[in-house]
């Protein structure tokens, strides 16, 4: 596994030739899927999807209660 890179953009700052050197690399990398953790997709996992829907309107239903 790679180091691993910190690195905090201060407004105003620039790049340097390097570190735009390396965000050019890193676009030109493919794109590698994490099998434990998919992406949720309603034509590729309908049931993560279908999940994800159900979850997010419980959790709206939650804040709309405590406002009332």
């Amino acid at each position: 596994m790679g180091q691993e890179v910190h690195y905090v953009l201060k407004r105003g700052s620039e790049l340097s030739p390097d570190e735009i050197a390396m965000l050019e690399a890193a676009a030109s990398m493919p794109v590698e899927y994490d099998e434990d953790n998919p992406e949720i997709d309603p034509i590729h996992t309908p049931e993560l999807y279908s999940a994800l829907l159900r979850a997010a309107g419980e959790r709206n239903r939650r804040i709309a209660r405590r406002r009332a």
